[in-house]
């Protein structure tokens, strides 16, 4: 882990963690947010300190390539192994540490596994990658977040939140199920959106809503017609799925262009304080929250049966 501390921190408005954001579209937001050198410190992370430095290095050598020649760094990284939900509670404390100025959040990690997988804690894997080890992380860093307010957490969504039915309570961790990689997405995806206003609601209970604010960024492409969302140019579901997950990387951050401006402008614009519990388009445009996600019980059933889960596995981790 890098050792090179920002000697002037104080003089970053925003302290701007990321997670998920050594590739893909975490890369893009990264690189996006730390090209505003004399406001952003943008934190890195990713699976291992190798991949990090790389992607640390990068953007440097982008800032340099397009005349930034702020002598003093604007970018560093914590690296945390999502399948592991020991590795996020590090991860957490050295934010807390290293980063005790940090006031934003963005949940960017997410996963599309082909099989099922377990994570080195035996879970599924999307499951622990894209809900579990977030909610790890909002339950350790939201105290923080509340001191340096006004803070604000954004999960990069998607539209296919509303492809998943419902959550199966008998069995929250998909153990019993038939295994398809895009509803098991979709599943984990309605889990960001209700985790995310689950926050909302916590901070509005206490009266902090204007503390720490708490929105989802839907990051994928919607075609509307006569106010619906439909599946363009596709017949049927997989064929749809599979055209937001392209085998390569181009032609997807090329279509994400604009959730980038959206989730920089909803990290940065004065505009967007005190905004929360929203859900936003890649255009920024506000969209209307699903039954599904609205339902208050199953938000506080969600959070609750996740904490418990985290905490069984951090129990049984810190005895091994």
């Amino acid at each position: 882990m890098s050792t090179n501390l920002n000697k002037d921190g104080l003089n970053f408005k925003r302290w701007i963690l990321i997670t998920g954001s050594t590739d893909g579209f975490g890369r893009q937001l990264a690189q996006e947010l730390a090209a505003n050198i004399y406001e952003n410190f943008v934190i890195i992370h990713g699976r291992s300190e190798k991949n990090c430095q790389k992607t640390v290095e990068e953007l440097e050598i982008e800032q340099e390539n397009v005349g930034n020649n702020r002598k003093q760094r604007n970018v560093d990284f914590v690296a945390a192994d999502f399948s592991k939900l020991s590795e996020v509670l590090k991860m957490s404390e050295v934010v807390r540490l290293r980063f005790p100025r940090l006031n934003t959040l963005i949940a960017c990690a997410s996963v599309v596994v082909q099989r099922r997988i377990k994570s080195h804690d035996g879970l599924e894997l999307t499951l622990q990658i894209n809900h579990l080890s977030h909610i790890v992380l909002f339950t350790e860093l939201l105290p923080l977040l509340e001191l340096n307010s006004p803070s604000r957490i954004l999960t990069v969504g998607s539209m296919l939140h509303n492809f998943s039915s419902s959550i199966n309570w008998n069995d929250i961790t998909s153990e019993g199920c038939k295994y398809d990689k895009f509803a098991q997405y979709s599943l984990t995806k309605l889990m960001n959106h209700l985790a995310t206003l689950y926050i909302h609601r916590l901070m509005f209970k206490h009266k902090k809503q204007f503390q720490v604010t708490a929105n989802v960024v839907d990051a994928e492409k919607r075609v509307e017609k006569e106010g619906r969302t439909i599946l363009p140019q596709h017949s049927n579901r997989a064929q749809f799925y599979s055209s937001l997950f392209p085998a390569t990387s181009e032609p997807y951050l090329y279509e994400h262009v604009n959730a980038l401006e959206t989730i920089v402008r909803l990290t940065e614009d004065k505009e967007f304080e005190g905004i929360s519990g929203k859900y936003f388009d890649a255009n920024g445009k506000e969209l209307k929250l699903g039954a599904s996600v609205c339902d208050v019980r199953v938000q506080d059933q969600l959070w609750s049966e996740s904490v418990g889960i985290c905490e069984k596995i951090l129990a049984i981790t810190r005895h091994t």
